[in-house]
């Protein structure tokens, strides 16, 4: 799911949200589900509902709804690639393009996201199917030989 954002790339008010979710699309459970396992979490720590401009994924260790900061937001996004991956619920292709680009574009969120976006997201595809074919490749026997070329052969110890 991606909402406009308008501060932090990756940070979304509860508002921004709201208008995402009133657009005539479905919610997937899975989002919903998690939506509501943030919403009591939020619920649990501050003692209220969120408001429309608290943030969905705040500081924990904060006394005030805070936004959490670039550095955790961009692991607990990491971490949900590799789960997700793990999981089989998404190619290691796509986890690839999400923490590159914090994005996760799927057929039913394309048209929610900006051009910009899209193509960013598009060419972090690009560039893993790139390297994925150049793993793929069989290394030549000449590129080997001149790997091992290039290194100090070992010496070997004279015997006293």
């Amino acid at each position: 799911m991606v909402a406009q954002r308008h501060r932090n790339p990756r940070t979304t008010t509860l508002s921004e949200l709201q208008r995402v979710l009133d657009e005539p699309h479905q919610v997937p459970p899975e989002i919903e589900q998690t939506l509501e396992e943030l919403f009591y979490r939020f619920r649990e720590k501050f003692g209220r509902d969120p408001g429309p401009d608290d943030p969905i994924f705040f500081d924990p260790h904060s006394d005030q709804p805070l936004p959490l900061g670039r550095e955790a937001l961009n692991e607990m996004w990491e971490r949900l690639a590799d789960a997700m991956v793990c999981q089989r619920e998404i190619t290691p292709e796509t986890a690839y393009a999400m923490k590159k680009t914090g994005l996760l574009v799927t057929e039913q969120t394309k048209g929610l996201v900006r051009d910009t976006e899209l193509h960013k997201w598009n060419a972090a595809l690009e560039e893993y199917r790139n390297v994925a074919e150049q793993l793929d490749k069989p290394m030549r026997l000449h590129d080997d030989l001149s790997s091992i070329r290039s290194r100090r052969p070992f010496q070997r110890r004279r015997s006293t």
